[in-house]
């Protein structure tokens, strides 16, 4: 999946796309007056990092996990979690990734790599429950 395709689906969705400097955030996802908004920070640079940033916030979109950040940390743990959990899911779906076991791609680098991911969202996406029939291969 490229940008091109991640800007199709905000389109779609009607989610509108900013780009400012957040200091400490990559991207953020809010609704101001029934519309949705995802800022990504101006300061990314790498095409990989902006990508991963689009999709976690997309994440927060169809999961509905907004929060603000004076909320309670585990609330804020959770809405993170099911947003990063929908976006690896998302990238690296189940038949894709059996797909790419099959072509003998088995270490995380290497599924990395083929995704466009970082091998700490390959990470992340093994341990998810969907997956455990086939984590013998790791």
């Amino acid at each position: 999946m490229n940008i091109e395709d991640i800007i199709e689906i905000l389109e779609k969705e009607n989610i509108q796309l900013e780009w400012l400097n957040l200091n400490n955030f990559l991207g953020i996802y809010i609704r101001i007056d029934n519309q949705d908004i995802i800022v990504i920070n101006n300061r990314l640079k790498n095409i990989k990092e902006i990508k991963l940033s689009l999709i976690h916030e997309l994440g927060h979109f169809f999961t509905g996990t907004i929060y603000f950040c004076d909320m309670d940390r585990y609330y804020i743990a959770k809405c993170e979690y099911k947003a990063l959990k929908w976006a690896s899911m998302f990238l690296m779906p189940k038949e894709k990734i059996v797909e790419a076991i099959n072509k003998g791609i088995t270490e995380v680098w290497e599924l990395a790599e083929y995704f466009e991911v970082s091998e700490e969202l390959v990470g992340f996406r093994l341990c998810l429950p969907d997956l455990q029939d086939i984590k013998e291969v790791f």
